[in-house]
């Protein structure tokens, strides 16, 4: 009998502190906090090791409250990041509105500088087999990412960067003959 209500107790704080943790990271954010970030004293943002996923938990000033970027892009210095619903950071291919990104992988040990990074510029990445492609990855008027470049399904397309014609088949992949020879490679999986 006693084992079963010390059995009780320990399943009851944990579910306790379980719900105590989940409800915690999603909260009303102090004025202190707020003016700690508006002063520049402190970040706005946090990244999250779900052991699975990069989640990133920011302060919404105007809503006065830390959330989880979720359905966005963030960017972060010169870096660009995309958040899926469930407020896990992209890694690898992914699509949004018909156009086609590519964030790198962070490493099997989860602590890789540039992990979740969308690619924008040049990019060689490896397919399944091991084999690179090359491919473009276009930025906007504003610098942010807006897809790579693909041709029409059948052939390919031409288009100008940096001052050089580059054609693209409809997969994405440049042709070897216009595209430069020293792109940086990235993995296309974990490694």
């Amino acid at each position: 009998m006693k084992r079963l209500i010390k059995l009780s107790f320990l399943t009851a704080a944990l579910l306790f502190c379980l719900a105590f943790t989940v409800t915690a990271e999603e909260r009303a954010a102090s004025n202190e906090e707020i003016a700690a970030v508006k002063s520049g004293h402190s970040t706005a943002y946090s990244w999250e090791n779900s052991g699975n996923h990069w989640k990133l938990l920011y302060l919404d000033v105007k809503g006065k409250s830390w959330k989880y970027a979720k359905d966005r892009w963030v960017q972060i210095g010169s870096r660009f990041y995309y958040f899926d619903g469930e407020g896990n950071a992209e890694e690898g291919w992914f699509r949004l509105e018909g156009k086609w990104y590519f964030a790198e992988y962070d490493s099997t040990m989860r602590n890789s500088e540039t992990a979740c990074v969308v690619r924008t510029g040049w990019a060689s990445i490896s397919n399944d087999r091991g084999r690179y492609h090359t491919f473009y990855f276009a930025t906007d008027k504003d610098g942010r990412p807006s897809g790579m470049l693909q041709g029409d399904a059948g052939r390919y397309d031409a288009f100008t960067i940096d001052g050089r014609e580059v054609y693209f088949d409809d997969q994405g992949y440049a042709d070897t003959r216009t595209a430069p020879g020293d792109v940086q490679k990235f993995s296309g999986k974990r490694v």
